[in-house]
Order: C-alpha cells, then structure tokens, then sequence
C-alpha cells in the first residue's frame, strides 16, 4: 500500500493489536484501560516536569510543530488550574549536574525516543547507567515474561543487585551506629556508676573524719 497504509499499519500496532478496530481516534489513548495515566502525566508536566517537545518536519517524519510555551501554560491553566514552573526541574534537582545526589539508576532502551536525552554512562559510584540494547521504552519495568530478550533480563539483574547493595550498605551502616551508640551507652553508664560509687566513699570518709 501507500504511504499513509503504513502509517495506519505502524499506529495500528498501538491501536488496533486485536485487528478489530475498524479505524483510530487519535484523540484517544492506545489502551482505553490505562487513560488516566495520560492523564497523570499531563498533570506532572504541567506542576513539575515542564519539558518543551517540537518537531520541524525535517529532521522528522511530522510535520513542523515548534514549541509554544505560552499555549503550554494555557493548556496547564485550563485543565489543572495550575502554572507550569519552567525552570523548576533544573532548579530542584540541579539540571546536568547531579554529581552530589546518590543512589540512582538511569536505565535507557537502544529504542526508546528518551534515550537522546537520558544518563548514558556512570556518573559516580552510586549514580549508574544501565543501557540495554533493543530496548524499548520502560521494557526492564515491564512485567517479566518468557520472551524477554536476553539484554532486558540482564538489566534488570543489574539494577537489582544495584539496589540491594544500597540496602546492604544502609542497614550496616545502621547497624554499626546502632552498635556505637549501644556501647556509648554502656560507657555512660558504668561512668555513673563509678561516679556514684566515688561520691559514697568520699561521703563516708567525710562522716567518718566528722
């Protein structure tokens, strides 16, 4: 078929995986069953994650639609009665430079269309990147099923093992001071007692030199 054929061929794989829809709403989300998702989302971009999106129609395969902030902020005012913070994100988490945070996993697909934009190599020793090749959009979050592919699977190895170092290192850490603090304790209290004793004895040689 033409052009457009595949267009709908390749939409259909979202909207149509049954073969039972006759034509697409395109108004309308992939899965009816998970809309308020969409919905979610919009609400977290226009409070928190304000990330201008464009198309030009050249280095793309839509047409030229650049980013408009100010129909964005309508948009967000309108529907959620709330005014996007621009710069917020950058401001909260300190943009590109995240060297001071730690414990976080960036996991990107070879597929994804975020993966332009995310973390693809280790940042430090507790910011990691996982990269998994073939992958699509959120795959390692995905439930697990026979078919994963080998690189999904190892993913979501690392990222497991990742995350149970940092609980390893957290409850030793707690462990430990739990065991300083026990032994500052015990320290404080034979102190007290061997005060106590002190002052008795220096009360008795007292008395009796009375």
């Amino acid at each position: 078929g033409g052009l457009m054929s595949r267009l709908a061929q390749a939409a259909g794989v979202f909207y149509n995986a049954s073969g039972d829809a006759a034509c697409f709403d395109y108004r309308k989300g992939a899965n009816p069953d998970n809309d308020d998702v969409g919905e979610l989302w919009d609400y977290q971009f226009c409070t928190e994650m304000f990330m201008p999106s464009s198309r030009d129609g050249v280095h793309d395969m839509f047409w030229d639609q650049p980013w408009d902030i100010s129909a964005a902020i309508s948009h967000c005012r309108s529907t959620w009665n709330v005014s996007p913070r621009p710069l917020w994100p950058t401001v909260n988490y300190g943009g590109k430079r995240i060297e001071a945070s730690s414990n976080i996993v960036f996991s990107n697909g070879e597929y994804d269309p975020w993966q332009g934009g995310g973390v693809l190599a280790n940042i430090t020793d507790s910011i990691h990147a996982v990269f998994i090749p073939g992958g699509a959009h959120h795959i390692d979050f995905m439930w697990s099923t026979d078919l994963d592919p080998p690189a999904v699977i190892d993913a979501r190895t690392q990222e497991r093992n990742i995350i149970r170092k940092w609980v390893e290192d957290a409850y030793n850490r707690n462990r430990n001071r739990n065991r300083k603090e026990n032994t500052s304790a015990h320290a404080y209290a034979y102190k007290r007692r061997d005060t106590r004793k002190a002052t008795r004895a220096r009360a008795k040689c007292l008395v009796q030199s009375a």
